[in-house]
């Protein structure tokens, strides 16, 4: 299963109907013979997860039909790779500033879809590279990075007696201690 982030971007891409590319050659594949191209693969790098709140745990409240939810979640820094892989420089050129332009006109939607930042870091130059299908040849491939915050949040439904309100904790001997903790 790919990275929530990479789904989201792929989803979104998808829907922008780029030209001259097939919406089912967007995805995380790379291409294996010329007859794939052209293909656009979305892969990430760098990537840094930390836990969101404590310890993951986000939040914990009544829904709508008053049962105890649980928000669980990371956040994941790092970048987005965007190759687009084709048979000339042209036609390479050509998507990248589809892509290019068809994302930074989704950003709105994209926060919505858990991404706190998406912004375009660069934009490497054309670099031919070897298909490693049967018959394999080369294709030439523009990449385009970007720079991502993404906040992947999961809501759960909490154990069957609600959130833990209370923690009893005693150390027997020779401690003696004892604590309780009671939320009101």
């Amino acid at each position: 299963m790919a990275l929530k982030p990479i789904t989201e971007i792929i989803a979104s891409l998808k829907a922008l109907s780029l030209p001259g590319l097939p919406v089912g050659r967007i995805g995380d594949l790379t291409p294996k013979v010329s007859g794939d191209l052209p293909t656009l693969r979305v892969v990430a790098s760098e990537l840094d997860f930390s836990p969101l709140g404590i310890g993951g745990f986000s939040s914990v409240h009544l829904d709508a039909t008053d049962t105890w939810v649980e928000e669980r979640g990371r956040r994941i820094n790092g970048s987005l790779n965007v190759e687009l892989w084709a048979s000339d420089e042209d036609a390479a050129n050509a998507l990248a500033v589809a892509t290019a332009e068809g994302l930074a006109g989704t950003n709105t939607d994209l926060l919505g879809r858990g991404f706190l930042k998406l912004r375009q870091a660069k934009w490497l130059p054309v670099e031919e590279a070897t298909l490693r299908g049967i018959g394999g040849g080369t294709a030439l491939k523009q990449t385009l990075v970007f720079d991502m915050v993404f906040e992947d949040i999961e809501t759960v439904a909490s154990g069957p007696g609600g959130p833990i309100v209370e923690i009893d904790v005693r150390i027997q001997p020779p401690f003696e201690e004892g604590v309780d903790l009671k939320k009101t």
